[in-house]
């Protein structure tokens, strides 16, 4: 999550290992920018929120969404099988 919010790399190593439940996640934040977290708010690309911020501009929305960097890169690390 950090790595998406300040624009970091992202390091997945052995992404063969990870469970069935994690890839949608972890599909959906890379090809759609956005990522539901555990404690209700939701990560989402940062024109996204720029958008829904002139729409719903609201205290309780600052609560909810938080503004994913531009940058993200990404590295995944398996090994052959």
């Amino acid at each position: 999550m950090n790595a998406a919010i300040n624009g970091r790399i992202l390091v997945l190593d052995g992404i063969e290992k990870a469970e069935r439940n994690v890839l949608p996640v972890l599909n959906n934040l890379l090809e759609n920018r956005e990522m539901p977290l555990d404690d209700g708010r939701l990560l989402i690309s940062s024109s996204r929120y720029d958008k829904l911020l002139e729409v719903f501009y609201t205290p309780y929305t600052f609560k909810v969404l938080i503004s994913m960097d531009s940058v993200l890169l990404y590295v995944m690390l398996s090994k052959d099988l």
